[in-house]
């Protein structure tokens, strides 16, 4: 009887699982193609479109295809690089670039027609139309805008040539904002960032620059407020008020003074006035006594008025006194001193007194010095010999008495 060694068997074992895995591998393929014994066909492509369709090339310049192929299936895929590209005509007008055939090249007048095959199904032709002319105004639109905080607006612009022939060049123009703080430019997408201004946007196309296309950004205002907090005046006064308008996306308010409508509910009370010209807005000035409530309001961009009030008290103003400034100096013989007169008011302010016939100043030793008036609202002091002496002045209130002040003057030997 034969003995077999170990290493005889582990080989007998080896080749025995190399055989069922063989004939395992091969049940089961057979099987599989016994399941599936005709894999279905890939779905068919129907139809090859171009983009764009039909467009116009100036000599020297190029563009380049899309061709889309879609399938039985409703399946659309670009196969641009995969598809042949062929000139139907053949005429010399245009080429195909030698490294991307959906390139089309403009070498001189003319025209032909492009096509593309793709999956045994050819596009319909598209035209290219080749010219040789020059572009003579460009034109942006919408030309005058308001835009709202957060919102986005597309431009268009328009090239005329000299031919006559006009054409959308929005898509290959450079747009730019004059106010990138205000509004942004993402090709000829605009996008408003921040209000309470405007910004010019213009399209560059080939060299040339479109006139300005205005955009005025607003915001949404939340409230007004009106400034400064005076509510009280005295009759005469005038008083001018200032508007900030706050808004909903911004942290800094923006100055609406002279864009606000200002009214006065008793206009014999508080007046509107234009102190300054009709584009200075916001002075108001008090006639009689009283009270009156004037109010400062601006559309906001919900199509809405928003509004700030305050309510105005008028009292009588009269004289409380008056100043003469400098009140007390010295000067040499031979020199001249300036000075000016005040009048404290009701009110507390002070006004400049003008040098009419109601006031009049003097000096208490006329060999000493003379007064003299030299403008509306100063008088000049020239010194004549050495001593001490006052400068008085007094004036005549049309209502309320008559008002004097003096000032001491030293006068030196030089």
């Amino acid at each position: 009887m034969k003995t077999i060694s170990n290493r005889e068997l582990n080989v007998k074992r080896v080749f025995s699982s190399i055989l069922l895995m063989f004939f395992l591998a091969t049940f089961l393929n057979g099987c599989s193609k016994n399941d599936d014994p005709a894999a279905p066909p890939p779905p068919k492509i129907v139809v090859v479109d171009l983009q764009p369709v039909g467009i116009i090339l100036d000599v020297a310049t190029s563009h380049k295809f899309k061709a889309i192929a879609t399938d039985e299936n409703g399946l659309s895929i670009d196969v641009t690089n995969e598809a042949s590209w062929s000139l139907v005509n053949n005429t010399n007008a245009i080429i195909f670039g030698v490294t991307d055939p959906a390139l089309v090249i403009a070498l001189a007048v003319g025209a032909d027609d492009v096509t593309a095959s793709y999956g045994g199904i050819t596009s319909k032709p598209t035209t290219v139309t080749v010219v040789q002319e020059t572009l003579t105004s460009l034109a942006v639109s919408p030309l005058n805008v308001t835009m709202l905080v957060t919102t986005t607006l597309e431009f268009k612009v328009v090239g005329k040539y000299d031919s006559g022939r006009t054409q959308d060049l929005t898509k290959e123009s450079i747009w730019v904002s004059s106010n990138p703080t205000f509004v942004t430019m993402d090709g000829n997408i605009a996008s408003a960032i921040k209000g309470g201004s405007t910004s010019n946007i213009t399209a560059t196309f080939e060299g040339m620059t479109s006139p300005d296309a205005t955009a005025e950004i607003f915001d949404v205002i939340q409230r007004l407020e009106m400034t400064p907090a005076v509510t009280v005046l005295y009759s005469d006064d005038i008083q001018r008020y200032k508007v900030l308008a706050y808004y909903l996306n911004s942290t800094e308010p923006q100055i609406l003074t002279n864009k606000v409508t200002w009214e006065t509910d008793t206009s014999n009370v508080i007046a509107k006035v234009f102190p300054k010209g009709p584009a200075e807005k916001g002075y108001f000035q008090a006639l009689l006594t009283g009270t009156a409530i004037i109010s400062a309001s601006y559309p906001n961009s919900l199509n809405d008025l928003i509004k700030d009030t305050k309510s105005l008290t008028v009292f009588d103003f009269f004289i409380d006194r008056i100043e003469i400034r400098p009140t007390t100096t010295s000067i040499t013989n031979g020199t001249t001193q300036l000075y000016e007169v005040f009048a404290i008011g009701s009110n507390n302010n002070e006004y400049n007194l003008e040098t009419d016939t109601h006031l009049n100043m003097t000096v208490s030793k006329s060999n000493l010095a003379y007064i003299e008036i030299i403008d509306f609202k100063t008088w000049r002091l020239t010194a004549t010999g050495v001593g001490s002496l006052k400068v008085n002045a007094e004036y005549l209130g049309s209502s309320s008495g008559t008002f004097t002040d003096s000032a001491d003057l030293v006068i030196t030997a030089p």
